[in-house]
């Protein structure tokens, strides 16, 4: 088997992917990447640990502004009634 070059996998570090999600969905995801941040980290895995962390976070911000924007939408429809 021959060895992957920088190019074979570059596309991994430039390629991105749209994924839809409810809120009740991140919700869900969220909670699931705690327990996996909290078994890798008694597991002694701080590296995965860290990625499911950064992952959480990330998370959690577009909730955020899922919500916000939510708000906003709502708060311009009330105003136009």
């Amino acid at each position: 088997m021959s060895k992957q070059t920088n190019e074979d996998t570059k596309w991994l570090e430039q390629s991105t992917a749209l994924i839809r999600f409810s809120k009740s969905e991140m919700q869900n995801l969220i909670v699931a990447l705690v327990m996996s941040e909290k078994s890798a980290e008694i597991m002694d895995n701080f590296d995965y640990a860290k990625s499911f962390k950064n992952l959480r976070e990330d998370i959690i911000k577009i909730k955020n502004k899922l919500v916000k924007k939510e708000e906003s939408y709502e708060e311009k429809t009330f105003k136009t009634r």
